[in-house]
Order: structure tokens, then sequence, then C-alpha cells
């Protein structure tokens, strides 16, 4: 099972766009599998894929994970006399990387006494001198660790859209023991079920910034949207820069999309900062965002209210910007929105999007 978390992603569905930036910074992924019951000893793989780059760069990984654990004993005393003790039925488990690094261990027992008496000469587990104990449940118990070690991060960190798998393992290993010295028989059976969860902190390659919601610098003439858009224009919604696909010099996938009033001419351009920290300034009838150095990269109509950059035969984000890997640029959509409604200007813009470049 994935589960990301700390991001809000309504935005992008109320438009019918699929989108990897959004109002909240997307910081952490999660993958979480189960082991079954399972008799010890074991050492199974798991189906935890390793982190996407796509989505930025990986700055920890951390794991938690529940043990479910139950076990049986049995014990025969060969003493010659009266012998007291105890059958301790463990599990220790422990989740590896693929280098055999341990992640995270935790373990459990439950210790069950014993009074037996003299050997009876029968080595049957039962009588006198031996005691069967059935198979109970063992404590609940719970594991956890984190690493933000260069070599771990290597490990799971997989190429951008094909990440593959991590390679990480569940272990689980009996550790029952008889207290109590003599001379004795003792044979234990264990299981264990493990529910794991890997998580992925990174930082976003791709997020979301001057939302014309108030959250930043007010809007021109109180046309503040609802949702993490730009301010408000005559139709009454906000422009909604999103993007798609991967923003890799050497492998640029990424495509710009924003929600505009039907065929209304719309502006893509490129900034090497972000407006007021990213509050973004008055321009008419919305937030300029994208500053510093900017460019432009094309001038095109929406189509049924929808404007792409790059379509078929247009250059890549990428060259169109002149952008190099390991760069961090800013993007913004200007539109044309002439009906008079909040200012004297004829225009308005999007969000903005802040995009790290990767190689």
């Amino acid at each position: 099972m994935f589960h990301r978390s700390r991001i809000t992603s309504w935005t992008c569905f109320l438009f019918g766009l699929a989108c990897l930036a959004t109002h909240a910074r997307a910081e952490q992924v999660c993958h979480t599998v189960a082991v079954p019951t399972t008799a010890t000893n074991f050492d199974v793989g798991i189906a935890i894929p390793r982190f996407d780059t796509l989505l930025g760069t990986l700055t920890s990984v951390s794991v938690s994970f529940q043990v479910l654990a139950s076990g049986s004993s049995q014990v025969e005393s060969l003493e010659t006399s009266a012998w007291s003790g105890s059958a301790v039925p463990g599990v220790l488990v422990r989740v590896l990387d693929a280098n055999d690094g341990i992640l995270g261990e935790a373990s459990t027992d439950a210790e069950t006494p014993l009074e037996l008496a003299a050997y009876d000469g029968v080595s049957d587990y039962a009588g006198l001198s031996g005691q069967t104990v059935p198979s109970a449940a063992l404590p609940t118990v719970v594991g956890s660790g984190s690493s933000s070690d260069s070599g771990t991060l290597g490990l799971y960190a997989g190429p951008a859209g094909n990440p593959g798998p991590s390679g990480t393992r569940v272990v689980a290993v009996g550790i029952s023991v008889v207290t109590g010295a003599g001379e004795l028989l003792s044979t234990f059976s264990t299981q264990a079920s493990v529910s794991v969860t890997v998580c992925y902190t990174y930082a976003p390659r791709i997020t979301s910034l001057c939302f014309g919601d108030g959250s930043g610098a007010a809007c021109p003439c109180d046309n503040e949207s609802t949702a993490p858009t730009g301010c408000l224009n005559s139709f009454g919604f906000g422009s909604l820069l999103s993007a798609t696909g991967g923003a890799f010099v050497g492998s640029d996938t990424l495509q710009l999309s924003a929600t505009v009033p039907g065929s209304n001419t719309t502006l893509f351009f490129q900034g090497t900062a972000a407006v007021g920290g990213g509050s973004g300034e008055l321009f008419g009838d919305g937030l300029h965002c994208a500053g510093g150095t900017t460019i432009e990269l094309i001038s095109l109509s929406a189509i049924s209210g929808v404007a792409e950059f790059p379509r078929t035969g247009d250059p890549l984000v990428s060259e169109a910007g002149s952008v190099s890997a390991g760069v961090t640029r800013y993007y913004q959509a200007w539109y044309r929105n002439s009906a008079s409604f909040c200012t004297e200007s004829t225009w308005n813009l999007s969000n903005a999007l802040q995009v790290v470049w990767g190689a």
C-alpha cells in the first residue's frame, strides 16, 4: 500500500488535471507491506519500491513496523530431583536494507514459570517431569528507525519514473530460552506476522507558491481565491498552474498547464527568483510571482479553457528557458482577461511553480 502525506491535491481534480505540485508541499511518501503469519526462522523480501526521484531529492528513510507473534514450548527435566525454572518463547524481528544494514529491530517474549518433578523415565514433555505449554500470543511490539546516511539514501533513491525494487527484507528469528540450571530437553515453536511501513522524506522538485488566496500578498481588489490558484478573474475562478512529467535537463518531460478563460491568449514565463519571497506583488488583476531575470517561454491561445506548454513541435521547457542541472527556476502564466472587472488592466496571472531542475 502506498500513501503520500502532507499533500492536498483537490485543486487538481477540480479542474481535471494530474498535478505534481499543489498548495501543500508533498514532503513524504510512504509504502506499507504486511508479512503474513509465518513460522520462524524466516528471511523474506518485501515489495517496497525505491524512492522516485521524479518527486524530488531524498533526504531521509524511516521505517516503522508492528510485530504480532505467538509461541509454544515443551520442557522435560532429566534431573534426579525437583526442578524449577521458566520457558520463554521469543521472537526477534529486524528490517534490513539491500546491504543487510539494520533499519530497525524489535523483540518480544513471554515467560511461563515451571515446577517439574524428578525425571519420570519418559521423555514425553508430559507426566510429572515434563510440561507442554500451548501456543499463546506474545506481547505486541513495535520497532522503528531512520537514516539520512548517504549510503542508505543511495540504496533507496531510484531512477526517475522507474525507481525499481529497494531490496528491503524482514528477518524474524526465534530467541526462545529455558531459564534454570539442570539437564533438560526443550523445544519451541514461534510464529510472527509483521506490518512494515517505509517512509521517504524529500525536498520536492516541484512546489506551488503565490496562491492568490490571501496567504501571501493581497489580491488587488479583494479578488482572492478560495483555492490555491491565482487571484480570481472576471469569470469567477483563479488560474491554476500545474506541472506533470519530470524536470530533468537530460530527459525533460515537464509540461506546464494553466486553466484560463476560453481560448484567451496565455504567456508562460520563467524567472530566477520568487517575488516577495513567494508572496508576490500586485500586477494587473493578480500577483506577479516569478521574478528576477525573466524569460518568455511561449505565447499561445488556450484550448477549451486550458493552456499547455510544450505542445507538439514546441521546444522543451528546459530548452526554452536555457536551464542547467541543479538550478531552481520559477514559472507563471500570464493571460488576457479584458472584461471590466478589477483594475484598469486587462490581464491576470496564475499561481507560480518552483522547479528544482535535475540532471
